[in-house]
């Protein structure tokens, strides 16, 4: 048989399971304060770039190059187009612009990766 509970023996349970909602929804507000300041966008920038900066050399060594080769056609695209120079500065300049372009639509893969990382989720601040 069993006995029914006394009246204490019923507060003492509803203060515990009182207690223990109380630690659990501020458990819940420190997480939601967690959550709120890694969204902000300093933040998703700053782990953004921490993943990119992390990752293989590789990675690093094409992205590098890639710049390098944007700025090439850059500066030839202006050599070509804005030149107030002779037809060799010109011959230059386009040979810079075609070079660097030719490679880079090789490379369209890294730039894509590059912009995946940087605007994707990461799976462990969630």
């Amino acid at each position: 048989m069993s006995r029914r509970p006394g009246r204490q023996e019923i507060r003492e349970k509803i203060e515990a399971l009182e207690k223990q909602t109380r630690i659990m929804e501020d458990n819940l507000r420190e997480k939601i304060k967690h959550t709120y300041k890694s969204l902000s966008p300093v933040n998703l920038l700053r782990s953004g770039m921490e993943s990119i900066l992390t990752d293989s050399g590789k990675f690093k060594d094409n992205l590098l190059g890639m710049a390098l080769k944007l700025g090439l056609s850059y500066i030839g695209g202006r050599m070509f187009w804005y030149s107030r120079g002779g037809l060799i500065k010109k011959l230059i300049g386009a040979a810079m612009q075609l070079g660097s372009s030719s490679d880079l639509g090789r490379q369209m893969l890294t730039f894509k990766t590059f912009l995946g990382k940087l605007f994707t989720k990461d799976k462990k601040t969630a």
